[in-house]
């Protein structure tokens, strides 16, 4: 895929991880992740290896498998490079399948998937039977529930069985994320919460009362589904047109929409469209049900087509809002639900600003290097005419002012070797001051230069 830099006081890749390995290579660490049953393996620091389905929103990814980045060689393999210090090479197995279930209705052998429940009020959701093992699986526990109508699996390793979910169970919520101890490709509940089963090839004994699945409550009522270029949805005098699925596309850096990304334990889709207007952004999308992404195109290889948005959204919309009413799905694995913001006005920085001359996107320098590196200062309320308006106030004024990253401005009278022209489409956050233009990227800066 390429390479990212760790962000600061945190990991790329953080879902699981091996470290201080002296026989370190790619293909160990590719094997530990997908064993795992993570989609993404990095190695870093020449002996360390980490996991994840997707980049941490903060990481700085837009370098390819270079030495300039990758500087320490595998401790298993002297012929490979395993990243370098904070600087991590990142794999993706194209043969990852996502965890099982991820939708309600998939079907194991004669298990029938109902979605995830919370444990009751001072009871089991399930009491009837149960047991535990350090190597539980779907599979071990619907053979152990085999003569009841329901089971489910929870925390991991344990299995309860009954004909009935408690009253005040509810079906439809969140917190079933814990792989199985017995098989980390599959999911099995969670703390307090349940992946509940149906035994569809349960019989009633004779004489027997028939047993059914309701006595849980949910947690929604019946949604309207999201119909592609069609569910159109009004808030705060916004409409958002959702326009479909989308896919990341791993094989090439960055991701599907690449301007800012917030990643919150109670995402929504109300959340995020909210996020990505308020920044003037096209677009907005949720993927695997706690992150949002905003941008102003597709990235190419990413298709609004695609299939996997399953993902229940972390949170639940405010009853008041009228994405309430409709599916709670953000996006899922390496997928994102997708909506148009109907209020974008288009982005378009002036092409002169007091002698200064528009230029281009560029990049920053070689060897962790800055561009420009003469004067500098941040600030929450830049813009492209406040950036300029400080490098030409010195005396001899600076004759090139760049904008980066929203809220940064750097001063100088040339650029720094290895700073070379980029793609316009990665110089795309809006200045802080000014949403209506953009000022750079991660290490992208909109230059300007003063005309002699």
């Amino acid at each position: 895929m390429g390479s990212a830099a760790d962000p600061s006081g945190s990991r790329a890749l953080s879902a699981a991880s091996s470290v201080g390995n002296s026989s370190m290579t790619v293909e160990s660490c590719m094997a530990f992740c997908a064993w795992k049953a993570y989609p993404l393996a990095g190695v870093e620091f020449g002996n360390q290896c980490y996991c994840g389905y997707s980049l941490s929103p903060a990481t700085s990814y837009n370098h390819t498998y270079s030495t300039i980045y990758n500087t320490m060689v595998c401790a298993g393999n002297q012929s490979e490079f395993c990243g370098g210090p904070s600087e991590v090479m990142v794999y993706n197995n194209t043969a990852y399948q996502p965890p099982f279930p991820s939708v309600v209705g998939q079907t194991l052998g004669n298990a029938k998937f109902l979605g995830c429940a919370s444990e009751g009020n001072g009871i089991r959701a399930l009491g009837a039977a149960s047991t535990s093992s350090q190597s539980m699986t779907i599979q071990a526990c619907a053979a152990y529930c085999s003569n009841y109508l329901l089971f489910g699996v929870e925390y991991s390793s344990q299995c309860y069985c009954a004909n009935s979910l408690a009253a005040s169970s509810v079906l439809n919520v969140t917190g079933c994320t814990m792989a199985c101890s017995g098989n980390s490709s599959q999911i099995c509940g969670g703390p307090s919460r349940l992946n509940l089963f149906q035994n569809i090839a349960y019989s009633v004994p004779s004489g027997s009362p028939t047993p059914t699945i309701g006595g849980g409550s949910t947690s929604t009522p019946s949604l309207r589904l999201l119909v592609a270029n069609s569910t159109n949805i009004t808030e705060n005098g916004i409409t958002y047109h959702y326009v479909g699925c989308a896919n990341e596309y791993p094989p090439t850096a960055g991701r599907a929409l690449g301007g800012p990304s917030l990643t919150a334990n109670n995402m929504t889709n109300e959340q995020c469209t909210a996020f990505c207007a308020a920044n003037n952004y096209l677009y907005a999308g949720t993927e695997y049900s706690n992150e949002c992404y905003c941008g102003n195109s597709l990235k190419p290889g990413c298709f609004l087509n695609s299939t996997g948005c399953t993902m229940t959204c972390a949170g639940s919309s405010a009853s008041s809002s009228p994405f309430s009413n409709y599916s709670n799905t953000c996006g899922g694995s390496n997928r994102l639900t997708v909506w148009q913001n109907g209020a974008y006005s288009p982005v378009q920085n002036p092409a002169t600003v007091n002698g200064y001359t528009r230029q281009g996107c560029y990049t920053e320098a070689a060897n962790n290097q800055r561009a420009l590196s003469a004067k500098s200062y941040t600030s929450s309320k830049l813009t492209v005419e406040t950036c300029i308006t400080f490098c030409s106030s010195f005396n001899p004024p600076y004759s090139i002012a760049g904008v980066e990253y929203g809220t940064q401005c750097f001063c100088g009278n040339s650029l720094a070797a290895g700073s070379v022209s980029a793609d316009p489409s990665q110089c795309n956050m809006p200045c802080g001051g000014n949403s209506l233009e953009t000022c750079g990227g991660p290490s992208r800066l909109n230059i300007y230069q003063k005309q002699s």
